[in-house]
């Protein structure tokens, strides 16, 4: 896990290394499609003055490890600051969105800049207390919740953060933080390979449209590590088998999760019975986890809204 964890960090530092500093990252991040100003004023002195007072409230959190507690009064600090300074300049008039800088925006951009500062090295051995929330790690914990009108703590935010602690310790995780920055990676994978193979995906939607409902989805389904006669594929990829009902393999996107990371699928069609071969990604996953010939796995199949096909095995 944590040398899963260390080269997914290392892609990360190579995506932002040019990006900005911490500070400037959290704040966009934050602000972006959230609803916050009101129009037609000029935003850049109060995102000028948000920046440093994240660069404020994070001194600490690079001396010492800082606890939740520390961390919710930071955000709550952030809010009230930001409110106090600019008044009348959070008035977006959106219905839902309550007119001022919310706490949505103070833990989002705090969260996100202290990932930042954390995958770069400047917390030392500290991790930062909580993850960020928002649309995508939601969605990951089955909360549909939009992250941009959260205001309040105990009936949104503390609320939203049960069902991310819940989820992050059933995919085996005790850091908040590893576990988001792993299902943050792999969404980020996931739209840049639907944006590499538009027309794939264009035709996966429209298979998707006609499948996403049906008796198809979310069946059980089971995996054994293939013990077949090929010495050069024995304990090297999954057999499909078991499965209630016929699966529509007609994709190319097949993935096997385990652990909440994403093993890809060679391109090819597949149906019951087949092996899914994975180039060298299944062959990875069996032997990382020294998993043996014969070994089955129940797992939940399901179409996603991409037209990816998923096998999820279940622990």
């Amino acid at each position: 896990m944590n040398n899963r964890i260390d080269k997914i960090k290392e892609a990360f530092r190579r995506k932002y290394q040019n990006s900005g500093s911490a500070e400037y990252l959290g704040v966009m991040a934050a602000y972006q499609r959230a609803h916050l100003y009101t129009p037609g004023q000029d935003n850049r002195v109060i995102r000028r003055e948000w920046e440093s007072k994240l660069a404020s409230l994070t001194r600490k959190y690079k001396l010492h490890s800082q606890t939740e507690e520390v961390f919710f009064n930071d955000v709550q600090e952030l809010k009230d600051h930001m409110n106090s300074s600019f008044p009348g300049s959070f008035i977006n008039g959106t219905p839902g969105y309550d007119n001022e800088f919310r706490l949505a925006h103070a833990q989002k951009s705090l969260s996100i800049c202290l990932k930042h500062l954390w995958i770069r090295g400047e917390l030392g051995e500290s991790t930062p207390p909580v993850c960020p929330i928002d649309g995508v790690v939601l969605k990951y914990a089955h909360c549909n919740d939009a992250w941009t009108k959260v205001n309040s703590w105990e009936n949104e935010y503390l609320t939203h953060l049960g069902f991310i602690k819940a989820k992050a310790e059933q995919d085996g995780f005790q850091s908040l933080p590893e576990w988001e920055l792993v299902v943050w990676w792999r969404d980020k994978l996931r739209r840049e390979d639907a944006k590499s193979n538009n027309k794939t995906s264009a035709k996966a939607s429209k298979r998707t449209n006609r499948t996403i409902d049906s008796e198809h989805t979310k069946q059980s389904v089971i995996l054994k590590v293939y013990d077949g006669p090929r010495a050069e594929n024995r304990g090297k990829t999954f057999q499909i088998i078991n499965n209630s009902k016929p699966i529509p393999h007609d994709t190319n996107n097949v993935y096997v999760e385990y652990n909440a990371v994403q093993f890809r699928a060679q391109e090819r069609t597949y149906h019951r019975g087949n092996t899914l071969r994975g180039k060298d990604t299944i062959k990875r996953l069996i032997e990382d986890n020294h998993w043996r010939p014969g070994q089955i796995f129940p797992c939940e199949f399901s179409v996603s809204v991409d037209g990816s096909h998923h096998y999820l095995i279940l622990k």
